[in-house]
C-alpha cells in the first residue's frame, strides 16, 4: 500500500495494519471465523468510506487480498463469515487484475440450496465475469430466475440487468424467464413453506404468517425493469409486455408504477399510443390502489401530458392526498400542484386552494413553504396580501424562501408594493445566504425593466426601493450581490427626476471602502450620472492604483468625452449576410496560420483582406444573376421588392431572408412579401426558450411561407437530435444556453392541433416531447 493511500485514511483505520492483518489472518488454518468476518468489516468500510475517486488499493495490492479472501470459501459452515467474503469481493473486483480465480467457487455456491448463500452468490458472481466468461453463467442465472424464491429471482434478474453491460446477447437470451416471472407469484424465502401440523401454535409457524402476509413480491418489479430494458427498440415487444402486465396479476407497488412510467415513455415517443395509458390511469385514480406513490405518478403523468378531461379527477385524489394523515402524502401532493397549477382552469385552482390553506400553517416547514408558494401561484388579489404577510418572522430554511421568492418573482408586477416590503426585509436581514440575496436581486430587476418599459410604477415608491438598496450596501458581505445592487442604483437611479446626489454618494463610498471588483462596478455606475460625477472619474483615471478600475474610469471618461460621437458606425444589413460565412473562413484560415507555430509575420489585415475579396466576388455574382432574371419580375413585384428595400429593415431579418434563399433554392428569384414580428411561444420557465417568425414569399402567383425557429436550451446538459413537428430539418445538438436557428416549410409539417406545436429532443438515447403553444 502506498504511503499516499496510508495517510489518507490513517486517521480513522490504520489501514496498513488492516491490509497486513487480512494477509495473515486469512492464510491461517484452522480459519477464525469471528475474526475474519471483523477484519472484513474493517476492509469493507475502509474501501466504502474511500472519498478519492482513485482506489484505494493498487492492482497489485487488490489481487493479493482477493487471492487471500477467495480461500475462506473453504469454510463452509458459517453464514455471516460468507455474506461477508462476497460483499469484500464485490468491492475488490473493480480494483484487482485477477478475480476469475473466485469463479468456481461463486458458481458452487449458486448450485447449493442454501436460501441465504445463493442470493449473495448470484450477486457477485456478474462482478467477476467478463464478455468471454459470461455465458457460462446463462444456465445458472436461467434456473434461478424461474427459482420459487423471491430472494433468489430478484438477485438473479438485478444481475442479469448488470450483465448488459458486459455481455448483452447473454442477457437477451434470458428474456423468456424474465418475461414468465412478471406474473408468477414467489414466496419470501425466509422460511419453510410448509411446517409439520405439530408446530402450528410455534414460533415458527407465526413468524411463517408474517412473512407470508408481508411477501412483496419485488422479484416482479425487477423482471418488468429487465424486461422493458431488453425490449427498448422493440415497440410492438414493450406493447405485448404492457398489455401482459395487468395491475390485477401484478401485486408488487413497484412494479406497478414502473409499468405506468413505461406507458408514459411509449406515449411520449408516439402519440398515437395514448389509448394504451388510458385504463391504468384510471386505475391509478379509481381507489383501487392503496399506494399514495402511485396515485401521485398517475397525476404526473396526467399533467405531463395534458389530459385534461382527466384534470377533475386528478385533483380530487390530490385533494384526498392533501389531507392524509402522512406528511410524505401532504408534502408531495402539494409539491405536484405547485409544479402544475398553470396548467389549471381558475376552477380547478380554487377547488384545491382550498385544502392547500389549511397547510400553510403545518408544523412541517416544508410543508407549509410548498404550501404558500402555490397559493402564491394560484391565489388571487384577496389573499396574497395575507400570504405574504404570514412570510414575515416565519423562521424557514434558505432552500424554500427562495422556491417562495421564484413564485413571487412571477406576481411582483401585479401586487408590487406588498412584495417589494417582503423583499427588502429578506436583502437587509444579516440572515441568507448568497443564494438567497441573489434570488431577490433578481425580483427587483424584473420589477425595474418591467416598469422602464410600461412606467407603471409610482416615481414615489421607485426612490423609496433605491434609498433601502442604498442602506443595503453599506453592510453587504456578499460581492457578486453588492456589485448587482450598484448597477440597479447607477442603471435606474439615474433616471429618478429629483436630485440623485444622494445615489452617487452612496456608490461613491463604496470605491473608497471596498475591494476592485466592487469599486470597478461602482465606477461604471457612476458613469450614469455624467453631470454629476464626470471630475470624479477623471481622478480616478488617474490616480487609481488598481488597473480594473483605472480602465474602467478611462473607458468611461472617454465615452463621456465622445457623447455625441457616432462611435459605432452604421451597418449595412446586407452585409451582414455574409457574416456568418465570414467568421467561419476567418477561422479555418486563421486555424490553418495557427498550425506553423510562426507567428513572427502574422498579419491579420491580409487574412481580412483575401476574406473580403471572396465576398465582394460573390456580391457580384449574386448582382449579375438579379439582373439577368430582372425582366422575369411583374411591376408590383419590382414595387414591393422596393417598398421592402426602402423600410425600416430589421438587420436580424435581412440575414435570416439569405439563409432562407441560401437553404431553400427555389426561393432565390422569389419576392419577399411579408415578415411578421418575432413571437415568443414559451415562458421565461421552461426547458426551451422558442419564437418564431413567419417569411412570406411571393413567386409566379404562389405563395411560400417559411417559419423560422429561434431555440435556446436553459437546461444544465444538452439535447441531440432536436426537430420541430414532421419536419426533416435536425439540428444534431444544443449545447446548455446555446441558441439556434431553425428554418421550416410550413407546408413539410403537419400541424395536428392548432393550439399546440411539439419539438422532440434526445436525452442519452432516449427520446422526449416538448410542447409549446403554436403561432
Amino acid at each position: 500500500m502506498s504511503a499516499k493511500t496510508y495517510k489518507r485514511f490513517n486517521d480513522s483505520e490504520d489501514s496498513m495494519a488492516v491490509f497486513q492483518d487480512c494477509l495473515t489472518t486469512f492464510n491461517e488454518s484452522p480459519v477464525n471465523p469471528n475474526k475474519c468476518r471483523k477484519l472484513l468489516s474493517k476492509l469493507y468500510r475502509l474501501i466504502i468510506n474511500s472519498v478519492s475517486y482513485e482506489p484505494i488499493f493498487k492492482p497489485q495490492e487488490a489481487t493479493s487480498l482477493f487471492f487471500s479472501i477467495s480461500k475462506l470459501f473453504q469454510h463452509q459452515d458459517n453464514d455471516s463469515l460468507r455474506q461477508m467474503v462476497y460483499l469484500v469481493i464485490k468491492e475488490l473486483s473493480s480494483m484487482s487484475d485477477d478475480i476469475l480465480m473466485a469463479t468456481a467457487s461463486i458458481m458452487k455456491d449458486i448450485q447449493s440450496q442454501d436460501s441465504i448463500i445463493k442470493p449473495n452468490a448470484i450477486r457477485s458472481l456478474v462482478r467477476v465475469l467478463d464478455s468471454s466468461t459470461a455465458l457460462t453463467a446463462e444456465r445458472l442465472l436461467k434456473s434461478s430466475i424461474i427459482s420459487s424464491n423471491n430472494d433468489i429471482s430478484s438477485a438473479a434478474l438485478v444481475s442479469a440487468y448488470h450483465l448488459l453491460e458486459i455481455s448483452e446477447p447473454t442477457s437477451k437470451r434470458l428474456i423468456n424467464e424474465t418475461v414468465e416471472t412478471i406474473d408468477s407469484k414467489k414466496s419470501n424465502g425466509k422460511l419453510p413453506i410448509k411446517l409439520p401440523a405439530s408446530d402450528l401454535n410455534s414460533e415458527e409457524f407465526e413468524k411463517l404468517q408474517y412473512y407470508s402476509a408481508h411477501n412483496t413480491h419485488m422479484s416482479q418489479y425487477h423482471s418488468l425493469a429487465l424486461a422493458s430494458s431488453l425490449k427498448k427498440n422493440d415497440e410492438m415487444g414493450l406493447l405485448k409486455l404492457i398489455k401482459q402486465c395487468d395491475p390485477t396479476t401484478v401485486d408488487n407497488p413497484f412494479a406497478r408504477m414502473e409499468i405506468l412510467r413505461l406507458c408514459h415513455r411509449l406515449v411520449l415517443k408516439n402519440s398515437s399510443k395514448i389509448d394504451i395509458i388510458l385504463p391504468y390511469l384510471d386505475w391509478s385514480l379509481n381507489g383501487s390502489s392503496t399506494n399514495n406513490f402511485i396515485v401521485l405518478e398517475g397525476c404526473k403523468i396526467i399533467f405531463n401530458l395534458k389530459l385534461r378531461d382527466m384534470y377533475p379527477a386528478a385533483i380530487d385524489r390530490l385533494s384526498y392526498l392533501i389531507n392524509d394523515r402522512a406528511i410524505s402524502s401532504k408534502f408531495a401532493a402539494v409539491r405536484l400542484v405547485s409544479d402544475y397549477c398553470h396548467l389549471l382552469t381558475p376552477e380547478l385552482a380554487n377547488s384545491i386552494a382550498a385544502d392547500i390553506e389549511v397547510l400553510v400553517n403545518n408544523e412541517n416547514k416544508s410543508v407549509s413553504s410548498y404550501a404558500i408558494s402555490t397559493l402564491l401561484k394560484i391565489g388571487n388579489s384577496d389573499n396574497i396580501e395575507s400570504l405574504v404577510n404570514g412570510l414575515k418572522g416565519s423562521g424557514m430554511s434558505d432552500d424554500f424562501k427562495i422556491i417562495l421568492i421564484d413564485s413571487l418573482a412571477g406576481l411582483i408586477n401585479r401586487f408590487p408594493k406588498v412584495i417589494v416590503d417582503f423583499l427588502l426585509d429578506g436583502l437587509k436581514s444579516h440572515e441568507g445566504s448568497n443564494l438567497l440575496k441573489n434570488k431577490i436581486v433578481d425580483c427587483l430587476s424584473i420589477l425595474f425593466e418591467n416598469d422602464s418599459m410600461n412606467n407603471t410604477l409610482d416615481e414615489t415608491f421607485k426612490i423609496n426601493i433605491l434609498e433601502s438598496l442604498c442602506d443595503f450596501i453599506e453592510d453587504c458581505e456578499y460581492t457578486d450581490v453588492l456589485a448587482r445592487v450598484i448597477y440597479l442604483l447607477g442603471e435606474y437611479g439615474s433616471k429618478i427626476s429629483i436630485d440623485s446626489s444622494v445615489f452617487v454618494r452612496h456608490i461613491y463610498n463604496r470605491i473608497n471602502l471596498e475591494n476592485s471588483i466592487i469599486r470597478a462596478a461602482a465606477v461604471t455606475a457612476l458613469a450614469k450620472f455624467p453631470n454629476i460625477t464626470e471630475p470624479l472619474l477623471k481622478n480616478i483615471a488617474k490616480n487609481d492604483l488598481d488597473d480594473e478600475v483605472r480602465d474602467r474610469a478611462v473607458i468611461c471618461v472617454s465615452t463621456l468625452n465622445h457623447q455625441n460621437d457616432n462611435l459605432i458606425p452604421s451597418v449595412d444589413p446586407n452585409n451582414l449576410i455574409h457574416s456568418d460565412r465570414y467568421l467561419r473562413i476567418l477561422e479555418l484560415r486563421m486555424n490553418k496560420y495557427s498550425e506553423k507555430n510562426d507567428f513572427s509575420n502574422f498579419d491579420i489585415p491580409a487574412e481580412y483582406e483575401i476574406d473580403i475579396k471572396e465576398i465582394e466576388a460573390d456580391q457580384d455574382m449574386k448582382a449579375n444573376l438579379e439582373s439577368n432574371h430582372l425582366d422575369e419580375f411583374t411591376n408590383e413585384a419590382d414595387e414591393s421588392s422596393q417598398s421592402a428595400d426602402d423600410g425600416n429593415i430589421n438587420p436580424s431579418d435581412s440575414i435570416l431572408e439569405a439563409k432562407i434563399r441560401h437553404k431553400y433554392t427555389d426561393l432565390t428569384e422569389s419576392v419577399l412579401n411579408e415578415v411578421t414580428k418575432s413571437k415568443k411561444l414559451t415562458d421565461s420557465t421552461s426547458e426551451f426558450l422558442i419564437s418564431c417568425q413567419r417569411f412570406i414569399f411571393e413567386l409566379n402567383d404562389n405563395t411560400e411561407e417559411i417559419l423560422a425557429f429561434k431555440i435556446e436550451n436553459t437546461m444544465d446538459f444538452p439535447v441531440q437530435n432536436i426537430k420541430i413537428l414532421d419536419d426533416d430539418n435536425i439540428i444534431e445538438n444544443i449545447e446548455p444556453q446555446e441558441k439556434v436557428e431553425l428554418l421550416v416549410k410550413a407546408d413539410n409539417v403537419v400541424l395536428e392541433n392548432d393550439k399546440y406545436w411539439s419539438l422532440s429532443f434526445e436525452v442519452d438515447d432516449f427520446e422526449e416531447i416538448f410542447e409549446f403553444n403554436a403561432l
